[in-house]
């Protein structure tokens, strides 16, 4: 365990005064002009916090580690050093510069200031840094390099791999490096002080994790949350798109765009409007619902009785019943580690450069791309990262790193699966197995939440040359259906310490103990009943084994 520093500091007039803090990780500053603190969330997250004229007052609570924080005087400055940044404060102004642990400046303040009305900080802007996030907007471009952004949410997204946070009451005017190529400037409109936090990840999904020290809120969603809500059953915290006045492909567009801006601003779970939707026609209609099926949160503004009748609300609701077990285990994960429900490609990928362009397409989880289609035409390209990438409408196969062009016809969302990832998706009548689809040829897990239990069922697979190994661990007593994707004929199929399951004649055939061969999809199902708290594990004997 780190030892932890209980440390108060009192700067004035270039002496330092140093007693016990009854706050751990806890460094106060005092310049001619106010007092700042700095305190230490983690090893690589700090609040830094700068009033003007008073006292400082106690910050909002964080959820704090034991962080141990070495310190030197160097004369004009303080330096704070942990296991992943150095942190030096300037002791007349109390600006400050944050360094990684190898020495690559980070941040760097320029100045910070009290006007009338206001309070405003400049910061150095390297110029290959890129910014992202500060809210929710329509546009197509993710970098905000050289705009000025009014923040709905003041949470910033750096290229250099930190993240930074403003909890002060105010509104936030952000100049990106427009004023000038190498600064960028925070306006804090009607503010009198700094809540400052400093995240670093290096990837964004660290950043977002550190951002969770600060109870982001927006996830605590349940399965009765993920079907067609009313206006007034949205959850509290969830991040409402914007809803245009009429439907039309422009703004079907602008909320996929939304989406993507959305995730990289700590929003976790956003919700769409699909009323407007609801009251168009044709492929229009067709798409906008498309999307609603894999959104976390779907409300409605006009909940007419003949909406709630028609074929188009129904297919919504199908579709969201059939990826509960993905929406509830992912919204728990955005409760416990600050990831958004739907990723950029940009989050997932951070370090593929291509990825970042791409804002019409994103993940859901971490198993499942979706590309939905915005436009009249029944086609659109897709990037796929790195990765082999099955598409779940045809079993077809793409390998990573390249644009392709997918045909999708009106009733077709493009999605597609991730190999070495198990995607769990729940029967829509009684008597139906859960569908357990597992691409390989990677090992893969998915832990599903069981919300009436507070704990997980276990999915585990893992080929070993010509065998497959699957393994239920089941908090529920159910029936699954495996289905294991481009295996190739099957030979044989056994339970381990159980009996060997019979071969089927067809899927309609297929029944706990049996199994079943595709030759047209070359995909083997297996029907399996697994007792609770049973550890039901089966190999599959393929004739020919995986490389």
């Amino acid at each position: 365990m780190r030892r932890l520093a209980f440390v108060f500091c009192l700067l004035a007039a270039g002496e330092a005064a140093w007693s016990a803090s009854d706050r751990a990780n806890l460094f106060s500053f005092r310049a001619p002009d106010g007092w700042g603190e700095v305190e230490w969330i983690s090893g690589s997250s700090f609040r830094w916090t700068r009033v003007w004229g008073r006292a400082l007052e106690k910050g909002r609570p964080i959820k704090a580690e034991p962080v141990e924080v070495s310190r030197k005087d160097l004369g004009d400055r303080w330096e704070f050093t942990s296991n992943y940044l150095v942190v030096e404060v300037e002791k007349s102004g109390l600006k400050f510069r944050v360094m990684s642990a190898e020495g690559k400046v980070l941040a760097e303040m320029l100045t910070v200031r009290q006007e009338p009305g206001a309070v405003v900080l400049e910061f150095g802007a390297e110029k290959s840094e890129r910014y992202y996030g500060l809210g929710v907007r329509a546009a197509a471009e993710l970098n905000l390099r050289g705009q000025v952004v009014r923040a709905g949410k003041p949470f910033l997204v750096s290229s250099l791999g930190y993240g930074e946070y403003y909890g002060a009451p105010g509104n936030y005017v952000f100049d990106l490096a427009q004023g000038q190529a190498e600064r960028r400037q925070v306006r804090i409109e009607g503010g009198d002080r700094v809540e400052y936090y400093f995240h670093y990840g290096p990837s964004p999904k660290e950043v977002l994790e550190e951002q969770m020290a600060l109870g982001t809120p927006g996830a605590d969603l349940k399965a009765a949350d993920f079907g067609i809500l009313e206006a007034a059953a949205v959850p509290a915290g969830v991040g409402k798109l914007a809803a245009p006045g009429e439907a039309s492909w422009t703004s079907l567009r602008d909320s996929i765009h939304s989406l993507m801006h959305a995730g990289l601003s700590a929003v976790l779970a956003s919700a769409l409007d699909l009323g407007p939707y609801l009251g168009a026609e044709g492929a229009l209609l067709e798409r906008a619902t498309q999307l609603g099926g894999v959104m976390p949160v779907v409300w409605v503004s006009r909940p007419g009785g003949a909406v709630r009748e028609g074929a188009a609300y129904r297919r919504v609701l199908e579709m969201r019943k059939r990826l509960t077990p993905l929406l509830v285990t992912y919204a728990q994960e955005a409760r416990e580690r600050g990831f958004p429900m739907v990723r950029p490609l940009a989050l997932q990928f951070a370090a593929d450069r291509e990825a970042w362009k791409w804002t019409d397409e994103f993940l859901l989880g971490d198993e499942l791309l979706i590309a939905p289609v915005y436009t009249p035409e029944n086609r659109r390209e897709v990037y796929l990262p790195r990765g082999i990438w099955t598409d779940l409408r045809s079993n077809r196969v793409y390998q990573s790193r390249q644009t392709v062009q997918v045909e999708a016809a009106p009733e077709e969302l493009p999605m597609l699966a991730k190999n070495g990832s198990i995607v769990p998706l729940a029967p829509l009548g009684a008597g139906e197995p859960w569908a357990l689809h597992y691409f390989p040829k990677l090992g893969a897990e998915f832990f599903v939440l069981e919300e009436d239990l507070g704990d997980y069922t276990l999915l585990h697979a893992a080929p070993a040359l010509e065998v497959v190994r699957l393994e239920i661990e089941s908090l529920k007593d159910r029936d699954y259906e495996w289905v294991v994707h481009h295996t190739g004929p099957c030979r044989k199929v056994a339970q381990v310490d159980g009996p060997e399951y019979r071969e089927a004649g067809s899927l309609k055939e297929l029944k706990p103990g049996r199994w079943f061969y595709d030759r047209e999809r070359n995909n083997v199902h297996i029907r399996a009943r697994a007792g609770a708290n049973q550890d039901h594990i089966i190999n599959v004997w393929l004739e020919v084994a995986w490389n």
